[in-house]
């Protein structure tokens, strides 16, 4: 077992590809009336925290937009545009509903995943202050059964900022109608809304593309977890909001260093 798992770690398997196999091995011991005892030994605990502790150690991180960021580039849209308020709006809501990229646009605009589209009727904006936007995910990467899940999103700055793309959109919307779209209905899609956002970043002059901290991708999963630790919201709070079960969330948040010092200096 040792020497399987260093294997797999030395030809590049992710650790929690690792710990899939396992469990795949464990289940079929089980299913074939074998007690699998080896699987669970203090040994193999072991070397599995040795390989995540090195993994992590030469895994470089995605960028995390967060909220300072979303300020920073906030003074560089060009309000009148359409598309700059779709860019700006989905920017907004992605990090402060901690979404995944694939959760709010699809890879394709001309055959997006009906399951997975957003339509106008998937949104929701309570008129109680403070004003809260509700966005209806038919499906997620956590949600095994597709029971469907609400992200809430309270932030203030997201709410403003989808209200305006929203009141501005230049084609009449229907209730099936995609909610992140362009002046002419089409969806938005993962690499337009990566490609601005890298040209927002290098406008702004974020340091995204360092190659000693991150992998060149972007995070506004990360950027929303990160937001609301350098904003001392408790643990359950960043779960709940993040759709987390289990402590993983504390993957996603990158202290800064005037973020700990600042969190550390009254001790």
């Amino acid at each position: 077992m040792i020497l399987w798992i260093t294997q797999l770690h030395g030809d590049k398997y992710k650790y929690g590809s690792i710990k899939v196999y396992i469990s795949a091995l464990k289940s079929l011991h089980t299913d074939i009336g074998i007690r699998c005892e080896f699987t669970d030994s203090s040994l193999i605990h072991r070397v599995m925290r040795a390989v995540r502790r090195l993994q992590d150690n030469r895994t470089k991180r995605k960028y995390p937009v967060t909220f300072e960021v979303l300020r920073k580039i906030d003074k560089l849209w060009i309000r009148d545009s359409h598309d700059h308020r779709l860019f700006r709006a989905t920017m907004w809501i992605a990090t402060a509903g901690l979404f995944r990229i694939g959760e709010l646009v699809p890879d394709s605009a001309k055959s997006p995943d009906p399951s997975r589209t957003l339509t106008v009727s998937s949104h929701h904006i309570s008129i109680t202050s403070p004003r809260v936007l509700t966005i209806h995910l038919n499906a997620s990467k956590t949600d095994i059964y597709r029971d469907g899940v609400d992200v809430v999103i309270c932030n203030q700055h997201a709410i403003d900022a989808f209200i305006t793309y929203i009141a501005n959109r230049p084609v009449p919307a229907t209730p099936q109608s995609p909610l992140l779209c362009h002046a002419n209905g089409q969806h938005l899609t993962r690499a337009e809304l990566l490609a601005k956002t890298f040209e927002m970043l290098d406008s702004c002059g974020e340091e995204h593309r360092n190659p000693d901290l991150y992998c060149g991708a972007v995070s506004f999963r990360a950027g929303g977890a990160t937001s609301l630790f350098a904003a001392n919201v408790d643990e359950t709070t960043i779960k709940t909001l993040g759709r987390w079960t289990s402590s993983v969330y504390q993957r996603y948040v990158h202290e800064s260093i005037s973020t700990l010092a600042a969190m550390t200096s009254h001790l």
